[in-house]
């Protein structure tokens, strides 16, 4: 056998042509390393050509001396029978001070013959040209080992030998090696040509776009020796369970708060590619990527309510019963499909347990029970009502700032429908209870005043006051008085003149029936004055004020302080439509529920909407403004409640989109 020499010349070159150049610069000298190229026609050679590489890029690493340069595709064979101006040109294409290529050939006798030539930029020329002979590939490491040594201990006074490190893995999985920092070899279990002295070894693994560091240990390398390290490959990384939490944790709260559910479904991608990845470290979990893409419909589902023109819903509701109500019903037929999906899964599973049953799997869920399950997507279903019922408030509070009456009733026979078209009741909040309430009953109010604007009492009582006034009238002005009067005036001055006893009788019993007949007319008519001013006068006040009542009722639900917000709130969701496109735009809903953006300090209340680059004097008119260029609010809202009852997710994170996105800050968690 014959040794080969070419590394250690190599080197010997690379530690005797270098210190020259770096005395008179600080950066390392910059060396490309061309991958080695087997012309032996024998494919299984690659691998020797490649260890042959990889050996002399490993020492010269450990060196700590070069700066390697990655030869980005290059490949010995284009510097091989090349001039020197064409090797100039490959260094310098990659800004290399010197440029080291080779081969693996076979000779007649059929030993492996390696070739390796280092070319200098600065002398312009080839200054190495080294041969060796191997019988075998194991001659091969151990004479590249006994001549690296001995050349470069011998010219450059340093101390230069390899040790080998044994690698024992203690349970399965890939992993690969480091060696200060250099990668070894994936999978390997002997690193040969390790650089003697200390040596920092990592063993990393990367799953799932993720690396781990399993294990670091400093070991001595020794001349000839061999080091044994020793390390456990875990099912799961401490650093992959941290992935997965994190990731798992920030995909519930968004789907909890129903934002941004197009970009949740891209996080849960990611995540069911991490399960795929990892289906020993969290067994079960990929059974619940479906129940977390479930809930994304209903979070998209909540999302689209924005684009929903609810007035054509309103007009068909007015009437009990109407076609509006009907239409209404089918925007939850998604809704109720998954609701009573997880619904049968839970019995189902309460049905085996109760039944001592085993599940068909030995883990049929993950984070979540049947229950749970049934459960979260009960929530996401009741927000999606509390939202539908809050968007119905809103544009109830637009018509009535229209003053359009009747559309106020179709909302209404709206959030009826709404509150019992399901098995899950929508929730409805303290202050929404009382509004709605208050809002039936000034429209019933209001009806009855509209019906009630020409009662019948009316025109009786001023017909009747006008017919007593008539007759007064007529018992004053026909003459009828008058001509009592002027009777008894005949009567008097007969009675008083006459002689005849009965004659006088006479006379005084008709004097007197006249007088009764008078003072009967006199009180006729004044009775007819007073009764019939009494009724005209009742007529007419309550004619007025049947007549007014409607306003006066309408005017009372409009002054309402609750409506008056709702109303604020209304009119800017009004003002950001389209709310599919344009500027981002955020409706925070709830129940009187305070909250604060960004950390600001201001709290406000809901219904807010919260536009981004709004005017500072349209806060507190149901608007918020919010500075997109402040380092605050890069991208996202931050929106924190304030009111109590949150025990979960302290914050919500809503992405800037285009057009209106919606928050609800009534769903417990």
């Amino acid at each position: 056998m014959k040794k080969m020499f070419g590394i250690p010349c190599l080197v010997l070159f690379l530690t005797g042509l270098f210190p020259v150049l770096a005395q008179v610069t600080i950066d390392q000298p910059r060396v490309l390393v061309l991958p080695v190229e087997n012309r032996t026609a024998r494919a299984q050679n690659d691998a020797v050509a490649r260890a042959v590489t990889d050996s002399m890029v490993l020492t010269l690493r450990l060196l700590d001396a070069y700066e390697l340069v990655s030869p980005d595709g290059q490949v010995s064979g284009e510097a091989l029978d090349q001039v020197p101006e064409v090797l100039d040109e490959l260094a310098e294409r990659r800004g290399a001070d010197a440029l080291i290529f080779g081969s693996v050939e076979t000779d007649a006798a059929g030993a492996m013959v390696f070739t390796v030539y280092v070319y200098d930029r600065a002398v312009g020329e080839i200054t190495v040209e080294a041969r060796s002979r191997a019988e075998s590939i194991f001659d091969v490491f151990d004479a590249s080992d006994d001549l690296v040594t001995d050349a470069i201990s011998g010219f450059s006074g340093m101390r230069i030998g390899f040790g080998t490190l044994r690698i024992r893995p203690v349970g399965s999985g890939d992993y690969a090696v480091y060696i200060d920092g250099s990668e070894a070899g994936t999978n390997v279990t002997v690193v040969d040509h390790v650089l003697i002295g200390e040596r920092t070894v990592e063993i990393r693994r990367r799953r799932a776009d993720l690396e781990s560091l399993l294990h670091r240990e400093t070991v001595q390398v020794q001349p000839g020796e061999t080091r044994t390290l020793t390390f456990s490959v875990p099912v799961i990384t401490s650093e992959e369970l941290q992935r997965e939490e994190t990731r798992r944790t920030r995909i519930i709260t968004r789907l909890d708060a129903g934002v941004d559910p197009d970009g949740t479904a891209g996080m849960i991608t990611d995540l069911a590619i991490l399960y795929e990845a990892l289906p020993e470290g969290f067994p079960g979990a990929a059974r619940e990527i479906q129940f977390y893409r479930d809930r994304v419909l209903l979070a998209r589902e909540m999302q689209d309510l924005v684009l929903l023109d609810l007035r054509p819903y309103a007009e068909r509701a007015v009437a009990p019963g109407g076609a509006g109500i009907a239409d209404l019903k089918s925007r939850r037929d998604p809704w109720n499909e998954v609701y009573l999906h997880y619904r049968e899964e839970e019995q189902h599973w309460l049905d085996l347990h109760v039944a001592g049953v085993p599940p068909d799997d030995a883990r049929s869920w993950y984070q979540f029970t049947p229950r749970q399950r049934r459960e979260r997507v009960q929530e996401d279903l009741r927000r999606n009502l509390s939202v539908l019922a809050a968007l119905i408030t809103l544009e109830r509070a637009a018509v009535t700032d229209r003053g359009e009456a009747d559309l106020v009733v179709g909302y209404n026979n709206l959030l009826n429908a709404v509150q019992s078209l399901i098995e899950v009741p929508v929730r409805a909040e303290t202050t929404w209870s009382v509004e709605t309430q208050r809002a039936r009953e000034a429209m019933r109010s209001y009806r009855r005043a509209e019906e009630r604007t020409r009662p019948a009492w009316h025109w009786i009582a001023g017909g009747v006051g006008a017919g007593a006034l008539g007759y007064a009238a007529y018992v004053q002005y026909s003459g009828t008085l008058g001509d009592r009067e002027d009777r008894i005036e005949e009567l008097i001055p007969l009675y008083e003149a006459s002689t005849d006893f009965d004659e006088i009788v006479s006379l005084r019993s008709e004097i007197r029936d006249e007088e009764r007949e008078l003072l009967a007319l006199e009180v006729t008519r004044d009775v007819a004055i007073g009764v019939g001013a009494t009724l005209v006068a009742t007529a007419l006040v309550g004619r007025v004020v049947s007549a007014t009542r409607p306003a006066r009722i309408w005017r009372g639900y409009r002054n309402d302080a609750f409506l008056e917000r709702w109303t604020a709130a209304a009119i800017e969701y009004r003002v950001a439509s389209p709310r599919d496109t344009g500027p981002p735009s955020l409706l925070v809903l709830g129940a009187e529920e305070s909250f604060t953006v960004n950390g600001v300090a201001d709290a406000w209340t809901t219904p807010q909407m919260v536009m981004v680059d709004a005017a500072p004097d349209d806060v507190g008119r149901g608007r918020s403004s919010v500075d997109r260029a402040g380092d605050e609010t890069d991208g996202s809202w931050r929106i924190q409640p304030l009111t109590t009852g949150f025990t979960r997710v302290p914050e919500f994170e809503v992405p800037y989109r285009e057009g209106t996105q919606i928050l609800y800050l009534g769903v417990r968690r």
